[in-house]
C-alpha cells in the first residue's frame, strides 16, 4: 500500500513531505510493520526541525518561585531591629540603608565587619527540599566622615532552570559594592547618593549548559535625612531612600530571568526618648519592593506556566534601649518586627507571607569598640500551600570601630 502526503504550504512552498511506503507481513504470528522513506526532497526540512530541537534544548528558562525571602538583611544593629533603619542609619551602615545619614558622620570614623547567616536553600530542585541557612560574610563597611564605601552580600537566590527538557537548580549568589556621599545643606537636613555596582555569579549542576554565568551593572540609590533635637532631649526622625533595580546581564551561561536586585522605595521615622539616665528609640517604616519579572512554576510541576513581576509591601517596627552602667561602658537592647506580603497567589510565589521577629544586644566600649550579636525567627508562610510553611533562624555578629 502506498501513501502520498499532500505538498506543504506556506514557508516551504517549494518542499514535499517524503513518499512513505508501508507494507505488512507476519513473521512467527507477530504482526510487523516496516516503513521505507524517500528522503531525496526533505534533507533540508530535517535539518532545520534537528536545529531548532538543539535550540530549544539548550535554551535555559529561570523559573523563580519566590525571591523576597531569601533577603538577608545587612548590619546587625539593623538586623536587631528587623532592618527598620532607614530613618536611623548615620554610621556606616548608612552605605547600604540611607546615604543621607553619612552627612551626619562629620568628624567620625567608623568601620564594621559583620559575619553570619543567609537563606540557603536545601534541595536539588525547588518542588524539593527547604529553606534553611548557612553562613558568611555579609557586610564590611568603611565611613570616614560624609563618604563610605561597603560590601554587601545581601542576597543568594535559588531558582529551578529549565534546560535540555530537565530541571535543574541554579544558585544566584548577588553581591554588592557601594560607594556613597552625604551632606547636609541645612543643619538639621542630609541629602546622600550612593553608586552601586552589582555583580550576580549563577551556577548550577546542569551539565549541558554553558557553565558558570556572572554579570554586573551599576544602580544608584538616593535619599534623605532630617533630624531634630529639642532641648528636653527628645529627638526625632524622618528618613527616605529610593534604590533603582539592576538590569544584570546573565553571562554566557544563557540563564532567562534570574533574579536581580530589586527597585525599592523607603520611608521612616524614628522618636529618641530620654529615660531616667537611659535612652530609648523607636522606629517605624514603610517600603515597596519590586523585582525583575521572573517565569513561575504553578504548583512546582517544573513546567513554565507563566510570567510574573513580584512586588512586596514590608512594614516594620523597632526599638533600642540603651543604657549606661558604667561610665566606660554601653548596654543596647534592640527588638523588631517586619511583615512583607505581596498580592500574588500562593502557587505564583513559594511564600507570600514573611514575618520576622528579632532582637539584638550591643555593647561599646570605651576605645570605641562595639560588639554586636543578632538572631532573627522568620516565618515564612504560604497561603495556598500550608506544607510550604516554615521557620528560619538567622544569627549575625558584627565587630565595629568608631572614633
Amino acid at each position: 500500500m502506498y501513501l502520498y502526503a499532500p505538498a506543504m504550504r506556506g514557508v516551504f512552498s517549494n518542499r514535499f513531505y517524503p513518499r512513505i511506503r508501508v507494507w505488512r507481513y507476519s513473521c512467527q504470528g507477530l504482526p510487523v510493520v516496516n516503513v521505507e522513506l524517500h528522503f531525496t526532497r526533505c534533507k533540508s526540512v530535517i535539518r532545520i526541525l534537528c536545529f531548532f530541537i538543539v535550540l530549544m534544548s539548550s535554551y535555559n528558562v529561570t523559573a523563580s518561585h519566590g525571591v523576597e525571602e531569601y533577603y538577608s538583611t545587612p548590619g546587625t544593629r539593623a538586623q536587631g531591629m528587623a532592618g527598620n533603619f532607614v530613618a536611623l542609619a548615620t554610621d556606616s551602615s548608612a552605605v547600604w540603608y540611607n546615604p543621607a545619614g553619612l552627612g551626619f558622620n562629620t568628624g567620625h570614623i567608623d568601620m564594621t565587619l559583620e559575619y553570619g547567616d543567609y537563606v540557603a536553600f536545601d534541595g536539588d530542585t525547588l518542588d524539593e527540599g527547604q529553606l534553611g541557612s548557612a553562613k558568611h560574610l555579609k557586610f564590611a563597611a568603611v565611613a570616614i566622615g560624609p563618604v563610605g564605601i561597603a560590601y554587601f552580600r545581601p542576597y543568594v537566590f535559588s531558582s529551578n532552570s529549565y534546560a535540555a527538557f530537565n530541571t535543574f537548580l541554579v544558585e544566584t549568589s548577588y553581591t554588592e559594592l557601594k560607594i556613597a556621599f552625604g551632606f547636609k545643606p541645612f543643619p538639621a537636613v542630609a541629602l546622600g547618593a550612593s553608586l552601586d555596582k552589582a555583580t550576580m555569579d549563577s551556577n548550577s549542576v546542569c551539565a549541558s549548559c554553558d557553565g558558570d554565568t556572572r554579570g554586573s551593572d551599576i544602580g544608584l540609590s538616593v535619599g534623605g535625612l532630617l533630624k531634630h533635637r529639642l532641648e528636653n532631649g527628645i529627638e526625632w526622625r524622618l528618613g527616605t531612600t529610593l534604590r533603582s533595580s539592576l538590569e544584570v546581564e546573565p553571562g554566557d551561561g544563557g540563564y532567562q530571568d534570574l533574579p536581580i536586585r530589586p527597585s525599592s522605595r523607603a520611608a521612616g521615622a524614628a522618636l529618641g526618648l530620654p529615660l531616667k539616665g537611659t535612652y530609648l528609640l523607636v522606629t517605624v517604616q514603610t517600603e515597596t519592593i519590586k523585582y525583575n519579572e521572573q517565569h513561575v512554576s504553578e504548583e512546582f510541576t517544573g513546567a513554565v506556566a507563566n510570567t510574573v513581576t513580584p512586588e512586596y509591601s514590608r512594614r516594620g517596627i523597632g526599638a533600642e534601649w540603651t543604657v549606661y552602667p558604667d561610665p566606660n561602658v554601653t548596654w543596647m537592647l534592640r527588638v523588631g518586627f517586619a511583615k512583607t506580603q505581596t498580592d500574588l497567589a500562593g502557587t505564583e510565589v513559594l511564600h507570600d507571607d514573611i514575618r520576622a521577629l528579632s532582637w539584638g544586644l550591643g555593647l561599646v566600649l570605651e576605645n570605641g569598640l562595639v560588639f554586636d550579636f543578632a538572631y532573627e525567627s522568620r516565618n515564612l508562610t504560604n497561603s495556598s500551600n500550608a506544607n510550604a510553611t516554615q521557620d528560619i533562624k538567622l544569627n549575625s555578629f558584627s565587630l565595629s570601630r568608631s572614633f
